[in-house]
């Protein structure tokens, strides 16, 4: 082999191991690399799950927190509400019909909540009322008081004068009360006993249920057995008060209450009503009494006639026919006559100003009064109860649609209302409204 051979194996292999050793180094150097981003990678999972430890620790910290302070929150309401039930153990039973728990299947649990603080105010006035009658006179009362949830809040007031300590004895020895509101009696029942809590005490005041057939959807009595019943009242409260005299008061609402103006005449207001049975058994209350209470939230009033409030809600099913019982919503409206002889006394409330049915208020003070105090010579046919609106609407001064909500609760006529059909408008409904619904005119 010649010398040049022989140097370039060699400088081929020396190449060769410089090769290999760069090679090796490059090798370390990416594996060094490799291993330096995997500490710092493992590094950083190290803090992150230090991180999530310390979270984990706050928020169960937290989590504590917020679970002793619902313990703390529940156990002060716990004691509040057993201290108003020792207060006033009828609390329990305004709270539960207020949100409509008890009968919430039926229609009167769906109204429960309507106008429900308005219908109290009414109800503390119809009571101070009977308050000075039994005062001013040695006469017996019987209190005939019809079924809806305007009248329930009334059973509250005469619970209030009958039981326990704070009873009153007149309540007891001059007056009765006879009614076809199952929740009435049995809030009485429960409420207007002598001895609170006892179970085997007597009612405070002796109450008579009407016979006759039971409606669940009104939870109300009615049918013809039930005005079969009433009309032997004149007699049967002679042998419940003998040697007195005996005067029937009437307690009486409606649906609504339209304004009906025959022949020109100053206008009237009378209640509507259309469910089975509870027009007649009205008209019979009204029939028996002596005089009449009639009990309603303002906004049950308005300037519509029966056609107009028919015609507004779509309501053109008469009673009786086969249709009604298909169609019970869409059932029209009947109006109930209130005579004159019988001293009609109206129980609602006023509007403040600001509020958005304050004219109307205002209007129906005048037309209620000019009718029946001027036209009738008759003084007390109006009773107005403390009421003021927007103390029982949270939210209205930022929300004034509430306030609409609140005073047209049922919406198939608050949707009219809002597209303009505005019954408690008097222009309205003695222009547009002939030209809208000029079969009701």
């Amino acid at each position: 082999m010649n010398s040049s051979a022989f140097f370039s194996v060699q400088t081929l292999q020396m190449l060769l191991s410089v090769a290999g050793l760069v090679i090796g180094i490059f090798v370390l150097v990416k594996t060094l690399a490799v291993i330096e981003v995997k500490r710092r990678h493992a590094a950083v999972e190290e803090r992150l799950a230090k991180r999530r430890l310390i979270a984990l620790e706050e928020e169960e910290s937290y989590r504590q927190e917020a679970l002793d302070a619902a313990r703390k929150a529940a156990g002060t309401i716990a004691k509040d509400i057993s201290q108003r039930l020792i207060d006033d153990p009828t609390w329990l039973d305004r709270f539960m019909q207020e949100t409509g728990v008890t009968y919430g299947t039926s229609v009167y649990g769906q109204r429960i909540g309507h106008f429900f603080h308005e219908k109290r105010a009414i109800a503390d006035a119809v009571a101070h009322c009977i308050d000075g009658l039994i005062a001013d006179t040695d006469c017996a009362y019987c209190l005939v008081i019809d079924s809806g949830t305007t009248m329930y809040p009334v059973f509250d007031q005469i619970g209030d004068r009958v039981r326990g300590d704070g009873r009153n004895p007149a309540w007891r020895d001059r007056v009765c009360v006879v009614t076809n509101n199952l929740p009435g009696v049995q809030y009485l029942m429960k409420n207007g006993k002598l001895v609170p809590g006892d179970d085997y005490s007597e009612l405070g005041v002796s109450c008579y249920l009407v016979p006759g057939n039971a409606l669940a959807v009104y939870a109300a009595v009615t049918g013809t057995e039930a005005q079969r019943w009433l009309e032997r009242l004149p007699d049967l409260v002679k042998l419940w008060f003998p040697g007195k005299e005996v005067r029937i008061l009437g307690l009486v609402t409606g649906n609504y209450f339209v304004r009906h103006q025959p022949g020109g005449d100053l206008p009237c207001y009378y209640p509507v009503a259309r469910g089975e049975g509870h027009v007649e058994f009205k008209e019979k209350i009204i029939e028996v009494s002596d005089r009449v209470l009639l009990l309603s939230p303002l906004m049950k009033f308005s300037y519509a006639s029966l056609e107009l409030l028919n015609a507004v809600n779509g309501f053109t099913i008469s009673r009786g026919s086969p249709e009604a019982g298909k169609h019970p919503s869409e059932v029209a409206y009947k109006l109930i006559e209130v005579q004159d002889s019988k001293e009609p006394v109206f129980f609602t409330t006023q509007r403040a100003r600001g509020d958005a049915f304050y004219r109307f208020s205002q209007d129906l003070v005048t037309d209620l009064k000019a009718y029946y105090e001027r036209r009738r010579r008759r003084d007390n046919c109006l009773d107005l109860a403390d009421f003021r609106l927007k103390r029982w609407i949270p939210g209205v001064e930022d929300r004034p649609e509430l306030e609409t909500i609140r005073e047209i609760p049922h919406e198939r006529l608050r949707v009219r209302y809002q597209a303009g059909d505005n019954i408690w408008n008097r222009s309205w409904v003695e222009e547009d409204a002939r030209k809208r619904y000029p079969e009701a005119f």
